[in-house]
């Protein structure tokens, strides 16, 4: 294999990530990770080399999953690679790392508080990007998705309207005034935007 069609393989494989992660939103592909607790804490110090890779492959297939540090206990094991007879000889030192909720489940303290948090960051996160496009476009009502959906429809019918610029010089930016000397609105540039297109569409009549 040449290394152009090993370089091709590679943007293959990143753009197949990327469509991957676009079809499952709310998940990461990576998660934090706590050396110092990992090399400090009792339990897992307790463990033995196997255990603490199984340990690493249960963490890592649990930030798979809609609830990151919540799994059963048969996930566990099978995601730490034990046959049910060799998980009995391995159990108790698992369970030491976790703790279990009345229905069963086996709970991670540590990678559900971070599960929480990175929440509760994303939250945050989409509330100030929210806030900002409010204030760039300067719409209240809208929330961010439709206002950048408008951005696109408004970019999309500029386009469209190019070659008629040339025989209407009527300003169809949101910065710029009316004939008078007047300003335009944002909604009467759309609207203007929208009729345009209709025209476009329509082969050049209007009604």
């Amino acid at each position: 294999m040449s290394d152009e069609e090993v370089s091709n393989d590679g943007a293959e494989d990143a753009r197949e990530r990327r469509r991957k992660r676009r079809a499952r939103p709310g998940k990461v592909d990576w998660f934090a990770w706590y050396w110092r607790d990992w090399l400090t804490h009792a339990a897992v110090r307790a463990m033995d080399r196997s255990e603490r890779g199984g340990l690493v492959d249960i963490l890592s297939q649990t930030w798979g999953t809609p609830t990151p540090g919540m799994y059963t206990e048969d996930q566990a094991r099978a995601w730490a690679g034990y046959t049910a007879e060799e998980w009995a000889t391995h159990r108790d030192r698992f369970l030491a790392c976790h703790v279990v909720r009345p229905n069963g489940v086996w709970v991670h303290p540590g990678s559900r508080a971070e599960a929480l948090a990175s929440k509760r960051r994303l939250t945050r996160a989409k509330k100030a990007s929210r806030k900002a496009l409010q204030k760039r476009w300067g719409a209240k009502d809208m929330n961010a998705v439709r206002m950048a959906q408008g951005h696109l429809v408004t970019s999309t019918v500029r386009q469209s309207v190019e070659p008629k610029r040339s025989e209407r010089q009527a300003s169809t930016e949101s910065h710029a005034g009316s004939r008078d000397g007047s300003p335009v609105s944002a909604g009467a540039v759309a609207g203007e935007m929208l009729a345009r297109l209709a025209e476009v569409a329509g082969g050049g009549r209007r009604s």
